[in-house]
């Protein structure tokens, strides 16, 4: 009885595994994502884009992308919040983002 009263709060990358969580934990009542990350390779081309330009970021997300796994040693695209929420029942999900996020 306890559980449903306790939420799932995320924020920036944080918000990336707690969004996805909230989608395998399907007694989870509710979730607060403040600046959330959902796809962070999207992220990480914002980020190169920043660096050395739109078309180059382009260019080099693919390799890019390809070496962070690769260091990381796991699989950067398992489970995006996208796929673990497809098919959750309707919970309430409150999204907070300033402008300078």
């Amino acid at each position: 009885q306890q559980k449903r009263l306790v939420g799932i709060y995320g924020q920036s990358m944080g918000g990336l595994a707690s969004s996805t969580a909230f989608g395998a934990l399907k007694d989870a009542p509710a979730l607060w994502l403040d600046a959330a990350v959902f796809d962070p390779k999207e992220v990480f081309q914002f980020q190169i884009g920043a660096a050395v330009g739109g078309f180059l970021a382009y260019i080099a997300i693919e390799p890019a992308w390809f070496i962070a796994g690769w260091q990381a040693n796991v699989d950067l695209s398992f489970k995006l919040p996208k796929e673990a929420l497809d098919g959750n029942p309707p919970r309430p999900v409150a999204v907070t983002h300033a402008k300078d996020d």
